[in-house]
């Protein structure tokens, strides 16, 4: 699913965050307004949602360091394995369920979306992970079939309208190490016969404006020739978040929940 460069850029975004946390399991997705979903963090806004059904063994693909596998394991009480790219996270991740004493329940493992093992989870949750895969039909092909029969898909992401910002969506790409800047039909497409439903974010999205935004971006600018290579890569990826916070700023990203349910037995 990833090229190396984007392990190097997670595993060096890692190093920075973890330090800023305490080395414990953080949320690396975003912060949502709570006034206007009723819910702060995404993997609760999704437990609420899901369709009822036993859920034995659920994925977390894109797991970062683990904070939303574990909200899935405490809130279904099933297995969870996580997956990512980089090893520091998947590392970090494993060493907070030993002491939070769910090893027994929760697998983090190193994997890509495009190579998963067929109709084995009955949930599979991917929050703003999917816009890295190099192909996203293979990933959400992968995905699908990963599935149990009436398995459930939820990925929510960033959508790009892919109007007129292609400086930004450059900047983007180059800093996040991206293949494309994903629109909501590249998500919906692969998907094919799979029952699905969407429901728009964007409201809950905070970010700053433009002033604001340009102001970092040019402290990132000031910042970078003063750093070393690994520090260097956690700016990268911090000025990535900012050029995502100026397509949404300027009205040309929106924030999707998919909801797909795969077919029957």
């Amino acid at each position: 699913m990833s090229s190396q460069r984007v392990d190097l850029l997670y595993d060096a975004l890692h190093a920075f965050e973890a330090r800023r946390h305490g080395g414990h399991a953080y949320p690396v997705h975003k912060v949502l307004a709570a006034d206007r979903l009723g819910r702060d963090d995404i993997y609760d806004w999704i437990l609420e949602r899901i369709e009822p059904g036993p859920v034995r063994h659920a994925l977390d693909a894109g797991c970062g360091v683990g904070y939303g596998s574990f909200r899935l394991a405490q809130r279904l009480g099933c297995r969870v394995t996580g997956i990512s790219v980089s090893e520091r996270e998947v590392a970090n991740a494993s060493a907070a369920a030993r002491s939070l004493g769910l090893s027994e329940r929760i697998e983090f493992r190193r994997a890509s979306f495009d190579d998963l093992p067929p109709a084995t989870y009955d949930l599979i949750v991917a929050v703003e992970s999917l816009k890295h895969s190099s192909d996203l039909a293979a990933s959400l092909t992968s995905m699908l079939g990963s599935l149990t029969p009436n398995g459930q898909l939820v990925i929510v992401d960033d959508c790009y309208d892919g109007k007129g910002r292609a400086a930004i969506e450059r900047q983007l790409m180059a800093d996040w190490e991206l293949a494309r800047v994903y629109t909501e039909r590249d998500f919906l497409g692969p998907l094919g016969a799979a029952r699905c439903h969407v429901v728009d974010l964007s409201d809950g999205v905070r970010h700053k404006g433009r002033w604001a935004i340009a102001l970092r971006l040019l402290g990132v600018a000031l910042s970078r020739p003063f750093v070393d290579s690994s520090v260097d890569r956690a700016l990268r990826a911090f000025r990535g978040g900012l050029r995502l916070e100026q397509l949404y700023a300027c009205g040309a990203m929106t924030y999707k929940a998919i909801f797909a349910k795969a077919r029957g037995a």
